[in-house]
Order: C-alpha cells, then structure tokens, then sequence
C-alpha cells in the first residue's frame, strides 16, 4: 500500500493494487464457480475493506480496489439469486485494520488505539469469517462494531 498522492502513484502500483484486491476475485470465483453450480451449493467470500465504505486520503488506489470488490460480491450475489442457486452463498468480509504488512506504514503513522479502537489480528478476522461462512451471514464487519 503506498500510501501517496493520487499524483503521486505510479500506473504500475495503481494496476497491481488493481489486481490484487479486485480482480483476483474475477479469476478465483470463475474457478470454482462452474463446480459450485454444477453440484448447487458453495460459499463465496469476497474480501473487502471498510474502505469500500468510505473514501480515505493517500488511498484512492486501495480503496478503489475495494469499492470494486464490494460491487463484485454485490453483483455475484444478485446474479445467483438471477439464475435460482439458492445454496450458493456469499460472504462480504469489510475488516478495518489487521495485523499484516499491508498496514505497519499507516499505523506507524496514527494511534490506532485511540482513533480506531485498535489494530485486529489476522486470526481474529479469520476466526470470524468462518463464523459467518458456518451461519451463511452475508456480511462481516470487523470489529463487529464498525458494521452497526
């Protein structure tokens, strides 16, 4: 995650930023989806980001990549109940910070303890996608605050 001027991204780290977060679900769900259909039941989970819910400086590639797998899932979803698959479900995961990589150069940067009631470990997010996947909740928001 770069973290820059909109001006100030490179075309590559905007198309790999792309590709990552967005595109990769096209690939991963035209895979699977064929057999899903076939045997009519799956579960899709579609990783997103509260940044698909709002707007952030320095991130416009991000959470443009979000927003797009946001619609992705939104529209995966309304072209399964479209053709009548029924146990066919989806997941849309929107985590606000975990402990990766992608988020040591921002909280570096800001309190998150303060500001954002912390930064999530990956297990926990983890731990609470699978629970949804189990119930078939269509939506995941962590901390489960941030979806109320």
């Amino acid at each position: 995650m770069p973290c820059r001027r909109l001006l100030d991204l490179s075309e590559e780290e905007i198309k790999r930023t792309i590709n990552i977060n967005m595109t990769s679900h096209f690939w991963t769900v035209r895979e699977f989806l064929p057999h899903m259909l076939a045997q009519n039941e799956g579960h899709i989970v579609t990783v997103a980001s509260m940044a698909s819910k709002a707007g952030i400086p320095l991130l416009t590639d991000y959470c443009a990549s979000k927003y797009g797998a946001y619609g992705f899932a939104e529209a995966v979803k309304a072209e399964m109940h479209m053709l009548g698959s029924k146990n066919i479900h989806s997941t849309t995961v929107c985590p606000m910070h975990v402990n990766t990589n992608l988020v040591t150069s921002l909280t570096s940067r800001i309190d998150y303890r303060n500001r954002f009631g912390g930064v999530s470990s990956a297990e926990e997010v983890c731990d609470a996608i699978m629970d949804s996947v189990l119930r078939n909740k269509e939506f995941v928001y962590y901390p489960s605050y941030m979806g109320a």
